[in-house]
């Protein structure tokens, strides 16, 4: 009995030493590296908050409410491949306007990571609806975008024109017992690609649960930027392949 827990222990420690190890040691993903374009220009908001945007500017004006697209996460970017699928709505009198939210992509961050919250973004939003100074905007919201679109509407419904959401994240009904309601056969869903496997062995590396227990527990940083963001750049090549029907067609940078 005592040599097997003296085994037992020994194993125990070698998996703690492995996981600490692991936490400690940077990794380097395989993912696009993050760097200016010539359209990016950037806002500097009553929050605190640097935000690097891009503006496509309406051909026609034709008195339209502008459009604000917002991108998934949080910590995501915009893509190259969102300016590309936006840039048409110019044509039709459109002023667009793609943001890389707090904290990630090209614009500031926050060295107090408690700082980070759906209050944050919200109020950021509203900054730059009034710097584009518009009465109404056009929300575009894709996954975490879409849930920070609904947020922002449910207590502005005055700012806000119209909504397009895509791949919306968890958009929660009034009453919780309605989310566990089985979906219509008469709908005709297609079940999308399932990247689970392929995404957990990302996101549970010994690396990446230290980083959200370091976050969350102490308030603190262990990873830096630069590492988190290509952590997230990669996670997204591989979950977003989830969200679209040609899971071959999904990533462009």
């Amino acid at each position: 009995m005592k040599k097997t827990l003296k085994i037992l222990g020994i194993f125990l420690l070698l998996v703690i030493g492995y996981f600490v190890m692991g936490m400690y040691t940077p990794v380097q993903y395989e993912a696009p590296h993050m760097t200016p374009r010539e359209s990016t220009k950037y806002w500097q908001l009553s929050t605190g908050s640097r935000i690097a945007y891009t503006h496509l500017t309406s051909c026609d004006d034709m008195g339209a409410y502008p459009v604000i697209y917002l991108h998934g996460g949080p910590g995501g970017y915009v893509y190259s491949e969102n300016i590309k699928v936006l840039k048409p709505l110019t044509e039709l009198g459109f002023d667009v306007y793609l943001y890389d939210q707090i904290g990630s992509g090209l614009s500031k961050r926050l060295e107090n990571i408690a700082e980070y919250s759906v209050s944050r973004h919200i109020a950021d939003l509203q900054g730059i609806i009034n710097k584009i100074d518009s009465k109404k905007v056009n929300l575009v919201g894709h996954s975490w975008g879409a849930v920070l679109a609904s947020t922002y509407a449910a207590h502005n419904p005055e700012r806000v024109n119209a909504m397009v959401f895509s791949c919306p994240g968890s958009l929660k009904p009034e009453k919780e017992t309605r989310s566990s309601l089985p979906v219509p056969d008469s709908l005709q869903l297609i079940r999308p690609y399932d990247p689970n496997s392929e995404a957990n062995s990302i996101a549970l590396s010994p690396r990446f649960i230290g980083t959200v227990l370091y976050a969350n527990v102490l308030g603190k940083k262990l990873a830096g930027d630069g590492e988190i963001d290509a952590f997230f750049t990669r996670m997204a090549m591989t979950f977003t392949k989830g969200m679209v029907c040609d899971s071959a067609k999904v990533w462009k940078e």
